[in-house]
C-alpha cells in the first residue's frame, strides 16, 4: 500500500466530539511503504511529539501527509514544533505536510537563535499547512519556520 485516504464528510454532532489517537492509527503503522496519508475524519486528531515521531519513524518515505486539513477542532494541538522536527528528520523526501502545531514554545522565547534545533533543515517541503495552529506571534513563528524550512514555497494557515 503506497496511497492512503480516509475522508468523512460528515461531522459529529456539536455535543458529541470524538478524538482519534496514536493508538488509534497503529494498525496503520505496519505499512512503512506509504507515501501518500490524508485522514480528513470528521473528528479531531490528538498527536503529540511521541506521536510525530512513531509516525515519521514508521513511515519514512511519505512525501504527502495531510491530518484534517478543513476541520477546527475545540481540542488545542498537542505537538510542538519538536513533533514537526521529528517529520523533518525522518521524513526526507516529503514534499506536503499539514497538521496543527502548538507554537506557544517558539512564542515564548526571548532566544530566537534556536539552537535546539541543531542542524536541522528540510531541502525538499514545498507546502506546510499548519490548518488552524494557534499563532499569536507570527513574526517568531515565522523566523523559525524559515530557519527549517528555507526551499518551502506555501505555507498555509487557516482562521
Amino acid at each position: 500500500l503506497r496511497r492512503l485516504r480516509i475522508m468523512v464528510a460528515e461531522r459529529p454532532p456539536h455535543d458529541s466530539f470524538s478524538v482519534l489517537k496514536l493508538e488509534d492509527l497503529y494498525p496503520l503503522l505496519s505499512f512503512n511503504r506509504l507515501t501518500h496519508v490524508h485522514l480528513d475524519i470528521g473528528c479531531g486528531i490528538s498527536l503529540d511529539d511521541v506521536a510525530a515521531l512513531e509516525l515519521a519513524q514508521a513511515w519514512p518515505n511519505i512525501t504527502q501527509l495531510v491530518l484534517n486539513k478543513f476541520l477546527e477542532t475545540p481540542l488545542p494541538s498537542s505537538m510542538s514544533p519538536i513533533g514537526l522536527l521529528c517529520f523533518l528528520k525522518h521524513c526526507p523526501n516529503l514534499l506536503e505536510l499539514t497538521l496543527e502545531i502548538d507554537f506557544s514554545f517558539i512564542e515564548e522565547q526571548d532566544d530566537q537563535s534556536h539552537y535546539w534545533v541543531g542542524d536541522t533543515t528540510h531541502q525538499h517541503l514545498s507546502i506546510f499547512d499548519v490548518t488552524y495552529s494557534k499563532i499569536h506571534d507570527a513574526a517568531k513563528v515565522a523566523a523559525f519556520l524559515s530557519g527549517i524550512l528555507p526551499r518551502t514555497v506555501h505555507i498555509h494557515y487557516s482562521w
